[in-house]
């Protein structure tokens, strides 16, 4: 029978989070899809390449029942475009100054995926390799540095041939004429070879440095914009164009100075949320801002990150005038940007979605507390961009996957209403994938740490269940331990897996704790899919569409709300008797323990906190009436648990953490 996508009312609701991965996210399309058959999107969340599929997911949704969008079909259709040769690699477009490196990185990465799967190269080779890199993508500087070492190389054989004849003549020997041209044939042409190899590598990577160093910084720290240069004439899609062109088909939101908001999202309850990092304030944020924060945006920098209707959007008076401050006026060419909710929904997932060198940063500015510190004397205050002033401040928003790739406690709730399904990506080396059949890839158990020695990875089902390279654990299934990376001697593997180890330490730990796990779908991906592999060949890429595809009909053929449930329910009153009856042994009155550690009851009404808690006076006693109904509950209880397992198993904690 055939679903009918396009009714929204008709479908249970469902949560959604999606983790980071750049080229990665191409596995989300299929995943959205299919789950769109059974539920509608509530709360979408992502970072990074999951803030693309969460904005495209949102827009989706929103579009679902509006005639003249194109909903759930157009993202069938980006899906298909994505699959497309080469179609990836061309969103990602360098700007001329920045082209050389990025093209001599994307061969250098490509090789290396290809060096994996075939025989190790020599040192000698790999440099002759790289010599060949830097000559194909690089060819001017390359061309200008061999000349001049072949130049050098000649030179120093005539020197060495030359001071050789002297040595000869001064002992006496003589060297014929012929001796002394082969010697400098033989020389000439190995010292010029030589110098011509030198001379264009080191020129190239001293030019490859420089535009590290300068041009990248200049393209506000990355390679790519996600616009198309103006002077570059490309008709190709770039990323943030094509993106947003794509959510406003998908919304069926379009216009000049119009574009799809959080507002809109809103009207039809919809919560879009993504994470970026602020690396300015060396911490994350949660995208849209709230209310009460006050970023200001250059217009150069926006028209060289965001289409013109975007630009034109935030600029417009209109928008203006919701986000103005009475306190102050800045500089020309500088606009307050949307507070919460009227934020549009391209420019918050651009922010998420800035990789480190890869794609800009995304710069924003706050207002310095100096200048506050004038506003509080009353008026309108002139702000100036001088830095000497330093009243506006640059902010550095780079990817939300520095501080938070996996944001899977977004719209968490104590005992939900329905279930916030997490779509995890994990990379394995080919090595510790196999080929069991046609349509059947495993982890091999030697990839598997045998932590939790109780699993039973001899079990052929066991092994059948838990290695498989889409895996969605039931509640009652057993714990896999984690999956072993191979460091050896390598030591970008070792950077790499400290980059990573930091990344993703809380989120991973996180989604493998009872309540989260059995909602939580993993994708093992194998190293040349995704991640960095922009240049992934059509069958790479159906490879991991298919794995999508696998990851959706799990979700929806296995995962139980009801049994989701009952479990979520038995970890949170675990938790909360555990919590409490260490809270009774503090509260409770003890003559062995010193007054200030036990009597919050002479606490509270000694210490002064009208700063924090109401200022009516009958406030205390009646917060001390509550406290002494919870320790006569507890009382009640007794001391024996009857939710938490005794021993409490030690994944869980219930603690106080602030909100992203």
């Amino acid at each position: 029978m055939e679903v009918d996508i396009r009714n929204r009312e008709s479908k249970h609701k469902c949560d959604l989070v999606m983790k980071g991965g750049i080229t990665s996210g191409i596995v989300y399309p299929p995943i959205v899809l299919k789950l769109a058959e059974t539920y509608q999107f509530c709360n979408i969340g992502g970072t990074s390449a999951g803030a693309i599929a969460a904005a495209v997911t949102a827009a989706a949704e929103y579009g679902r029942d509006v005639p003249e969008a194109k909903g759930f079909e157009g993202l069938d259709q980006l899906r298909k475009e994505l699959s497309e040769d080469g179609f990836l690699q061309n969103l990602f477009q360098p700007s001329e100054e920045t082209k050389p490196l990025m093209e001599t990185l994307l061969s250098f990465i490509t090789d290396k995926k290809k060096e994996n799967k075939s025989q190790k190269k020599s040192i000698v080779g790999r440099f002759f390799q790289f010599t060949e890199f830097l000559e194909e993508k690089h060819p001017t500087k390359f061309k200008k540095g061999s000349l001049r070492g072949y130049i050098i190389g000649l030179i120093l054989a005539l020197a060495l041939t030359s001071s050789t004849s002297v040595i000869f003549a001064l002992t006496g020997s003589s060297v014929s004429n012929l001796s002394f041209i082969v010697l400098l044939f033989i020389l000439g042409l190995s010292l010029s070879f030589i110098g011509g190899l030198l001379g264009g590598t080191g020129v190239s990577l001293y030019d490859l440095y420089h535009i590290l160093t300068v041009a990248v910084p200049k393209n506000l720290f990355g390679m790519c914009t996600g616009r198309t240069a103006t002077s570059s004439g490309e008709k190709k899609p770039v990323l943030t164009d094509w993106l947003s062109t794509k959510i406003d088909q998908l919304s069926g939101i379009s216009g000049e100075a119009r574009t799809l908001t959080f507002t809109d999202l809103k009207k039809k309850e919809i919560n879009l949320k993504m994470v970026a990092s602020n690396l300015s304030h060396n911490q994350p944020y949660s995208l849209p801002f709230s209310n009460e924060s006050l970023f200001v945006f250059k217009e150069d920098h926006f028209k060289k990150l965001f289409p013109d209707n975007i630009v034109k959007y935030l600029t417009k008076p209109e928008t203006q005038a919701a986000c103005q401050h009475e306190s102050y006026k800045l500089p020309d060419g500088y606009y307050f940007l949307p507070k919460g909710d009227a934020l549009p929904v391209v420019v918050a997932m651009r922010i998420s979605l800035s990789f480190p060198l890869l794609l800009s940063a995304v710069p924003l500015y706050t207002i310095s507390q100096s200048a506050s510190n004038r506003a509080k004397e009353g008026g309108i205050i002139q702000l100036s961009e001088s830095e000497e002033t330093g009243d506006l401040q640059i902010n550095w928003f780079s990817d939300g996957g520095i501080s938070s790739n996996f944001p899977i406690q977004f719209f968490d709730s104590w005992l939900p209403k329905h279930p916030t399904f997490g779509i995890n990506l994990t990379s394995l080396p080919p090595e510790a994938l196999e080929e069991k059949s046609k349509n059947k890839v495993q982890v091999k158990p030697k990839h598997i740490s045998a932590i939790n020695h109780a699993v039973n990875l001899t079990d052929t089902a066991t092994i059948d269940q838990l290695s498989k390279e889409v895996y969605l654990p039931g509640v009652n299934d057993p714990f896999l331990g984690p999956e072993w990376i191979p460091i050896q001697e390598n030591l970008l593997k070792f950077l790499n897996a400290i980059w990573s180890t930091a990344q993703n330490y809380r989120d991973n730990m996180q989604s493998n704790m009872r309540s989260y796990r059995e909602r939580v779908v993993e994708i093992r991906l194998s190293d040349d899919e995704g991640g960095l592999n922009l240049a992934m060949s059509p069958k790479t890429i159906e490879n991991v569409v298919g794995k999508g595809v696998k990851a959706g009909e799990k979700i929806i053929d296995y995962f139980n709300f009801d049994q989701h449930q009952c479990i979520r329910f038995q970890v949170l009153m675990g938790l909360l008797e555990t919590e409490l009856k260490k809270m009774k042994e503090v509260l409770q009155d003890s003559k062995d323990d010193p007054p200030k550690v036990s009597d919050y009851k002479k606490l509270l009404r000694e210490q002064n906190y009208k700063t924090i808690f109401p200022a009516e006076e009958y406030w205390t006693e009646r917060a001390l009436t509550r406290i002494e109904l919870i320790l006569n509950l507890m009382e009640w209880w007794g001391d024996k648990p009857y939710f938490a397992p005794d021993p409490l198993p030690s994944e869980s904690v219930l603690r106080v953490t602030p909100e992203l």
